[in-house]
């Protein structure tokens, strides 16, 4: 199912319109994070947000509500750290990514 989605998702949402909005500089911050992997206060969020990810399936799957909604709640807040990390991530290195593009040809 995963990699049906994987196969699907470039499809499904095509090139944006203007990178001017929030959540396209999220994603395309992270595109670039992706290729480098630094080791910065965005990959230990990332860790954390999986692990209370992890920690409300399991209170689900033990059908205790309140701490899965708890987790939930607390893993969709870091999400949105980490996409305000990608946004500056990607404000950052936005000329970097762009002369990367250009001579790798993926403009």
């Amino acid at each position: 199912m995963i990699a049906s989605w994987l196969a699907v998702n470039p499809f499904v949402f095509g090139k944006p319109a203007h990178e001017r909005a929030w959540s396209t500089r999220a994603m395309l911050g992270e595109e670039l994070w992706i290729t480098r992997r630094p080791r910065d206060a965005a990959m230990a969020v990332s860790a954390l947000t999986s692990a209370v990810a992890v920690g409300a399936v399991v209170a689900a799957g033990r059908r205790r509500l309140i701490p899965a909604a708890i987790a939930t709640a607390v893993q969709m807040a870091m999400t949105l750290v980490y996409w305000e990390q990608m946004v500056r991530y990607s404000d950052r290195h936005r000329d970097l990514g762009e002369s990367h593009a250009r001579r790798t040809g993926n403009s």
